[in-house]
């Protein structure tokens, strides 16, 4: 089953992004962002859909909460939110472990920046 968004025919337990941003650098590197949009609380992991990634990929990760009525906007709310591991992994697909750091479910953005090159 596929999470039908239509990118890369991704598997249900693998987040496609809802943005998407690469350019070419220095040293013939690739670079690229993305950005995902969920909900979740307390500790969890998750699968990201990232074109462009491989299992050596530099790839850094970030989170905040954000407000769906205010055109997905970012704020500082009152859940602590921790991102503990990243994994990059061949087929371009990235899993991490995280806090949302409430057991009640909030809405989370999560930005993602990779880098292919020296």
């Amino acid at each position: 089953m596929t999470s039908g968004t239509g990118v890369n025919d991704a598997p249900d337990d693998v987040l496609s992004p809802s943005t998407h941003e690469v350019t070419e650098t220095l040293q013939q590197g690739q670079e690229g962002a993305y950005g995902y949009l969920l909900a979740r609380g307390g500790l969890f992991e998750q699968k990201l859909n990232a074109a462009g990634v491989d299992a050596f990929s530099r790839v850094f990760v970030s989170m905040t909460e954000f407000n769906p009525n205010d055109n997905n906007k970012p704020f500082l709310g009152g859940a602590v939110m921790t991102v503990h591991n990243v994994v990059p992994q061949d087929g371009g697909v990235v899993t991490i472990r995280a806090n949302a750091g409430v057991p009640n479910t909030v809405n989370i953005k999560i930005s993602l920046f990779y880098y292919n090159g020296v």
